[in-house]
């Protein structure tokens, strides 16, 4: 059968979906929708929200007598899609709140990551408190996005940091998390994750933001591994540096049978007394109940 080509125009300012025929294109020149270089891709000129852009869809379809084409549902999925990555876009200045204390919880690769979700909970059981994790790939062996979320908070990963569309200009999200913290927790800090903020490295969202933290951000670093690998001489040297070089507060650990078995020192402090630190630096009250209004 005879095909007939036609461009799909979308213009990436109000993910509004236009259409017009266009002058049949040689088919040496379709490119497939997985193949799209960068200025021709749909995802690029939605979720980069840059407006003086436009991308262009081609695809294939049977000749019609028609001035009308109907998009692709395709278009429609990536449109959605899209439109979800654009509306995660963080910038500091409009996501804090006046009188509000802004907490980053930050959760590396230890078991403890579990607690993760009942200190999200927790603080945000206090009045004019808002809550964002940064959570590294590993920590995410132990709880689900969905549960930080259903409590009202947001995970942002590596993912999150580079998307491929980045335009000079646009927020850079570790530096926009920082500007947004009034009080950072690294609960829990592994072993690996403290070598590198030990060390300087940025290799990735977490580790970016710590090297970026103001020094004038309360900053604590609650410890959890094996009991050997905090009894290890370079764990010793690495807690050194970050009180005494970087001046963050490290809380812990503490002693106690440990996920894997062993008993000794190297589990999180309690995950109730993480909030309290938080708690009683900026005097938070509870906030009332849906049983306390009148």
């Amino acid at each position: 059968m005879a095909l007939g080509l036609y461009t799909v125009l979308i213009p990436s300012p109000a993910f509004a979906v236009g259409t017009r025929l266009a002058k049949p294109v040689s088919p040496w020149h379709v490119h497939s929708r997985q193949g799209l270089g960068a200025e021709g891709s749909l995802r690029a000129g939605v979720a980069g929200g840059n407006s003086a852009r436009a991308s262009s869809f081609v695809t294939t379809m049977p000749k019609i007598r028609t001035s009308r084409v109907k998009t692709p549902p395709e278009v429609y999925r990536d449109i959605e899609e899209n439109v979800q990555v654009a509306d995660t876009t963080f910038v500091a200045n409009t996501a804090r709140r006046a009188d509000h204390t802004h907490v980053l919880l930050v959760t590396t690769g230890s078991v403890a990551s579990i607690k993760a979700p009942l200190i999200v909970r927790e603080l945000l059981s206090y009045a004019k408190v808002l809550v964002e994790v940064v959570a590294s790939k590993p920590s995410l062996e132990f709880f689900k996005k969905e549960e930080i979320q259903a409590a009202g908070a947001r995970v942002w990963t590596d993912e999150d940091e580079w998307t491929g569309d980045f335009n000079i200009g646009d927020p850079i999200l570790h530096i926009e998390l920082r500007r947004w913290a009034d009080v950072v927790l690294v609960a829990p800090c592994s072993a690996n994750t403290l070598a590198k903020i030990a060390h300087g490295l940025c290799d990735n969202l977490v580790t970016s933001l710590m090297r970026a933290l103001s020094p004038a951000t309360p900053t604590y670093i609650f410890p959890a591994m094996n009991t050997l690998m905090f009894e290890h001489p370079l764990t010793e040297q690495h807690l050194r540096t970050l009180r005494e070089v970087i001046g963050y507060n490290v809380v812990g650990p503490i002693g106690k049978k440990l996920a894997c078995g062993d008993v000794g020192v190297g589990a999180m402090t309690e995950w109730k007394e993480i909030v309290h630190i938080v708690v009683d630096r900026f005097h938070l009250a509870q906030a009332p109940s849906s049983f306390d209004q009148p």
